[in-house]
């Protein structure tokens, strides 16, 4: 929120939008909107259920995510979901299929005055071990984006904190990773 606030009301949602509910013999995931990105991959990672692993790197909530469709490392939010439930600005709570919704890059056709009260996902059982390999890949390249995304881009990238960056490997995962508008030219300048 920039200093100037928010022209309106903010509203959290509390612990009861923070379950995770595995339903084993359906092969189903129903997940609460307030639940935080990286308990999601850990609780995927302990049930051994695949195709969350990309969560691990993403800041924010379920029910965010779905609303901006939010993804990387080649899979999105979308991928898995099954449908999601909203509640809207007059209290009526639908349940919105997935075939009903629109899904892009950073889009989704939800309405934008309801909030996402929870989610159903297919889960798709994967070796825990092929997961692991996955959450360990993912850490390490978002916190090294990340590292140029809030140093680099403001132009604080001076030669003391130049120095403790890889550029090399930041220039190979920016170019590697289409979910960045990373300028490579600004590196030029510190080969």
């Amino acid at each position: 929120v920039r200093d100037g606030g928010i022209d309106g009301i903010t509203i959290k949602l509390g612990t009861g939008f923070k379950k995770i509910d595995y339903i084993k013999e359906k092969k189903l995931i129903n997940i609460g909107s307030a639940v935080r990105d990286l308990d999601i991959s850990k609780f995927c990672y302990k049930n051994s259920i695949g195709n969350f692993e990309f969560l691990r790197g993403i800041p924010g909530t379920l029910g965010g995510n779905i609303v901006m469709n939010a993804g990387c490392f080649g899979s999105s939010i979308s991928d898995k979901l099954l449908s999601c439930t909203i509640i809207d600005r007059n209290g009526n709570i639908k349940k919105l299929m997935k075939e009903s919704l629109r899904f892009d890059y950073r889009f989704s056709s939800i309405p934008k005055d309801s909030i996402i009260i929870d989610a159903q996902f297919k889960a798709i059982i994967k070796n825990k071990t092929i997961i692991k390999q996955m959450l360990k890949k993912i850490h390490p390249q978002k916190k090294i984006i990340f590292e140029y995304l809030l140093i680099g881009s403001n132009g604080l990238l001076g030669s003391s904190i130049k120095s403790k960056l890889n550029l090399k490997k930041v220039m190979c995962v920016a170019r590697t990773n289409s979910d960045y508008n990373v300028d490579l030219k600004y590196f030029k300048k510190f080969k």
